[in-house]
């Protein structure tokens, strides 16, 4: 029966609620990929770690609930840095991992603050500079020249493929390619 209610489309808060304390796994991870899952569900089923990483898939899961996932393990930090609602703390806190590809997904985040994504932009690994120059709240000009003519063509090519880079940009890294 529980598992039939917990499926519904017009299950009610308080039930989903009710429900994420359930005894069977199976219905804490159902309630934990409903989109509709509330705020305070949420933020009790991020202690529970059988089903944390479910919200981290979850699109509406909420940045508390990420930041208590985070806080409780690194297990999911790919996962939490990806995640659309990523805070920014996070997201500074990732851009230094020891992790390259933890570094690189904080890196294309949108989320991810200037400051940090200025710093990345001095790295010298190429998928990391690649995020960076994909990033579409890429910084500012200076940031934006040096990855435009990072020798690393598949760097300057993601800066030259970012849509929200000034046209100015995009115009002086064609000049820069050799011609034919």
């Amino acid at each position: 029966m529980r598992r039939t209610v917990v499926k519904r489309p017009d299950c009610p808060p308080a039930a989903l609620n009710q429900l994420s304390h359930d005894n069977d796994l199976d219905i804490r991870r159902e309630v934990a990929k409903r989109p509709d899952c509330p705020s305070d569900t949420m933020l009790h089923l991020s202690g529970d770690l059988t089903v944390s990483w479910i919200l981290c898939e979850n699109p509406a899961c909420i940045p508390q609930a990420l930041r208590s996932i985070a806080v409780s393990t690194s297990t999911w930090a790919n996962k939490i840095a990806a995640h659309r609602n990523c805070p920014s703390d996070l997201l500074e806190q990732y851009a230094t991992a020891k992790s390259l590809t933890l570094r690189s997904i904080a890196a294309l985040h949108p989320n991810c603050p200037q400051a940090t994504l200025e710093r990345l932009s001095h790295s010298r690994d190429k998928d990391i500079l690649g995020s960076v120059a994909r990033n579409p709240t890429c910084p500012p000009p200076a940031t934006t020249h040096r990855l435009l003519m990072h020798p690393n063509r598949q760097v300057a090519a993601a800066a030259a493929a970012n849509l929200n880079l000034p046209r100015a940009a995009w115009a002086m890294w064609q000049l820069a390619q050799p011609q034919p």
